[in-house]
């Protein structure tokens, strides 16, 4: 398998491979949205997902569809389990579309991007973080995070899911550095460019203190 790289695109086309746990698409047309596509709904299990943590696990029939899911406990070290796969790595700009329950009130789903080489999950990156209601304090947001501590909030929104309820969040990141995110469809957070951290970018899930995955897929912007 290899990428081909268009410019301002950043990773765009692969290779189609086999593979047990997702779908990888390409085409030979100009660049746009079916330049780069690749879907799971883990129903022929893990595959090639990285566990950070090594505490997310299949859930069969608890998908919003009632298939399987992969979900995480996730509290271990206070980060919760991080999931990246081989795949979703050098972006400049990219869609996130994906399904996710939150089960506890300390539960959270974050869509996360960071620059290559990460390893433990506390890098500097960008964050798409959503929270449960009667849990998290903090608002749904947006940020900008350079390590230690340097939080920089791009956009925010009053919590407003439930826990025990499947969502569908809509994430993209533009090559401008303009970040948004759509909740069960409907415009939700939006922020204006930021471009403090470089592309490209990796993708990674962040699971934490219990909360699930499903239908997840990925294209490139142009």
């Amino acid at each position: 398998m290899y990428a081909l790289v268009l410019a301002g695109c950043g990773r765009v086309a692969f290779d189609p491979v086999a593979s047990r746990d997702a779908t990888v698409t390409a085409d030979d047309g100009p660049p746009d949205a079916d330049d780069c596509r690749f879907s799971d709904d883990f129903n022929n299990g893990i595959g090639s997902w990285q566990r950070l943590m090594n505490d997310a696990f299949l859930a069969p029939g608890i998908g919003p569809d009632g298939s399987t899911a992969f979900g995480a406990m996730g509290a271990t070290a206070g980060v919760g389990e991080m999931l990246s796969h081989p795949t979703l790595v050098g972006f400049s700009a990219i869609h996130v579309s994906v399904d996710f329950e939150i089960v506890a009130t300390t539960g959270d789903f974050n869509v996360m991007l960071f620059q290559p080489g990460w390893t433990s999950g506390m890098e500097q990156n960008y964050e798409v973080g959503v929270f449960a209601l009667a849990g998290d304090t903090s608002p749904d947001w947006i940020v900008r995070f350079f390590p230690p501590n340097d939080t920089l909030i791009l956009d925010q929104h009053a919590i407003s899911v439930p826990v025990d309820t499947w969502h569908h969040l809509d994430v993209r990141r533009f090559v401008d550095g303009r970040i948004t995110a759509e909740l069960d469809g409907a415009p939700y957070m939006s922020s204006a460019a930021n471009t403090e951290i470089a592309p490209p970018f990796d993708l990674a899930i962040r699971l934490y203190n219990e909360a699930y995955l499903d239908n997840i897929v990925v294209t490139c912007l142009p």
